[in-house]
Formats: structure tokens, C-alpha cells, sequence
């Protein structure tokens, strides 16, 4: 439905004083949220429209967004907000998203990421809050459905295939069980990450879209910042931005290695999964140009030894697809 004949829409911004403002809509990823840049007497806001997605997600993007602010972190303040609809006002971190930034100016390219790991080291070092659940290794496995569902549905005869794969990634993933947990944003990545010029230290990077924040292994954002369905690294960028990681969080190589190495294939698999399910079913035909990274990263993930016992059933998979 148009913003000019919403009637939720006009309501609440009537109620909080931007009926009146111009509106800009903001392209959005593959969530089912609406975003418009509203401008007035030389502000801007964001109107953020979340009736398609259910109210819990948006009340946690609330919380999220308050933990993050409290701990001095760069996430958007919220002016305001209708439960019942699920619509916000929130602050406008402007246009200059790190994906943007780099295809611009190349040479920005490793000081953004270094600045976006430092705030991820950072991150991790905050107490975990008890607002935000804890990711176990079946919801890890449950994570995976989309790509079951695209490549193994159960009409397929495909479940003995699938069972050895869920039971083989299900030794790596017990294994994190008793591993440090932080706060995950989940989905820290080039275009939910913004540069904020006018800030200082890690405040520069301002943050989108963390509403499924969980508590997991500090290496599944690493490994979602640094093996980005959206863009190429330069060459031996993400060994090196590992290495400036590493340096600084002293962990141990080998065992953080490994749960680098699984979670990416957890979360590469699933976003394979969901890529070609827009693309397939929804006719979003932007996302068939993502999904041969996304492949790639899955492919030289599998090249690890530690994967042997499962290699040839997913890559068979892919490769019969």
C-alpha cells in the first residue's frame, strides 16, 4: 500500500510531528522491512516499516539497539515507535555504508575493515546480556533448513544424505558448546555497516540491522564480515585481517580456525539456501549474481581436512543442482 493512502503510516508520523516531511525510499536487502528517509526543516529520519515481520523481531531490535548504545556502540537511536504496527522512527545514519565506501575508494578498503574488526573486538568483550539468547549447536543445525529445503527437500530421497551431513557437522559444532560466547550481531557485513566520519574510535561504525543478535563463538562475525556474499576481499585480505584479529584477541590460532571454519560453512549454507529461493521462487534476480561466491567460500571451506567425512555429499549436492 502507498505511504500517501497508509493510514498506519500517516498516523503515527502525524502523531510524532513528520506527516509533512519528504519521503525517500531506501533500497532494502532481502528482509520483508520497507525503509524511507523522511527529511524536514533540514533533519532526517528514518521511518523503518516492519508489519511483514513479526512483532518480536522488531521489539528485540529495540532491545539490541539499547544494549549496543549503552556500551558506546553506534547503533541507531529510536525516536520513536508503535508496537502494535511494528513501525519506528529511528536516527538516520546517512549513506556512507562501507560496501559504498569501497567500491568508490579501494584504498579505504583495509582501513574500514580494521576499524570494523576493532569493533568487534571490542564486542566480544562485553558481559553477556541475558536479553539475548544463546545460539546452541541445534539451533546452528536448525539454521541450515533453507538450504536442506532448496537442495534436499524430503520428496527428493535425499534424506540419508542430509542425516550424515547434520550428524557430521554436529561433532564440529558440539565442540563450541563450551566456547567463549559475546554478542553476535549476525549479520555484520559491508551494507549493514556505516561510517560515521564525525565520530571517534569504534563509533565510526555505525550499525543496521541486528535485530537476530545472539550470543555464539566471537568467529561467526568474523567470518560474516569477512567472507561477504556482497563483495570480493582483495587478495589475501581476509588471511590478513585474521592475522590483525588474532594479534589482538589472543586466541588461540588453531582452535579458533576451526570454529571459524564451521560457522562459515553453517552461515554460508544457509545464505545459499536463501539466495536461491529469491531468486528461484521470488524473482528477485539481483541475488543469482551473489550466489557463485557464496558457492566459492562453501567450496574452499570443504577444502579443510577437517571436513573430509562430509565434502563429497555436500559438493555432489551442489554440483547436481
Amino acid at each position: 500500500m502507498p505511504y500517501k493512502v497508509d493510514e498506519q503510516i500517516a498516523a503515527f508520523l502525524d502523531a510524532n510531528g513528520w506527516l509533512d516531511a519528504s519521503r525517500e525510499p531506501i533500497k532494502s536487502d532481502a528482509s520483508s522491512r520497507r525503509y524511507t528517509r523522511l527529511r524536514k526543516n533540514g533533519e532526517t529520519a528514518i521511518l523503518m516499516d516492519a508489519r511483514k515481520i513479526i512483532q518480536e523481531q522488531t521489539v528485540q531490535f529495540c532491545n539490541v539497539a539499547r544494549i549496543l548504545r549503552y556500551h558506546g556502540f553506534s547503533a541507531p537511536k529510536i525516536y520513536a515507535k508503535n508496537n502494535v504496527f511494528s513501525l519506528l522512527l529511528v536516527e538516520d545514519f546517512g549513506d556512507a555504508l562501507f560496501a559504498r565506501l569501497m567500491r568508490k575508494q579501494p584504498e579505504l578498503e583495509e582501513p574500514l575493515y580494521r576499524i570494523a574488526i576493532d569493533m568487534l573486538l571490542r564486542l566480544r568483550s562485553l558481559l553477556p546480556s541475558k536479553e539475548i539468547s544463546v545460539v546452541s549447536t541445534q539451533n546452528l543445525q536448525k539454521m541450515l533448513e533453507p538450504f536442506f529445503d532448496t537442495y534436499m527437500p524430503e520428496e527428493s530421497g535425499m534424506q540419508p544424505k542430509k542425516k550424515l551431513i547434520l550428524e557430521k557437522l554436529y561433532c564440529h559444532l558440539a565442540e563450541l558448546d563450551c566456547s567463549l560466547k559475546t554478542i553476535g550481531l549476525r549479520d555484520c557485513h559491508s551494507e549493514n555497516l556505516v561510517f560515521l566520519s564525525d565520530r571517534a574510535g569504534i563509533k565510526k561504525v555505525g550499525l543496521l540491522d541486528f535485530q537476530d543478535a545472539f550470543l555464539c563463538h566471537p568467529a561467526y562475525d568474523l567470518v560474516s564480515l569477512l567472507q561477504d556474499a556482497r563483495r570480493d576481499l582483495s587478495k589475501n585480505l581476509e588471511y590478513r585481517m585474521i592475522a590483525y584479529y588474532l594479534s589482538r584477541s589472543k586466541d588461540e590460532e588453531n582452535s579458533f580456525m576451526k570454529a571459524y571454519r564451521c560457522l562459515g560453512l553453517v552461515r554460508n549454507l544457509r545464505i545459499l539456501g536463501v539466495f536461491v529461493n529469491l531468486f528461484h521462487n521470488e524473482g528477485k534476480i539481483f541475488y543469482a549474481s551473489l550466489i557463485p561466491r557464496v558457492r566459492s567460500y562453501i567450496e574452499v571451506t570443504l577444502r579443510d581436512p577437517s571436513f573430509d567425512q562430509m565434502r563429497y555429499d555436500i559438493l555432489s549436492t551442489l554440483r547436481t543442482s
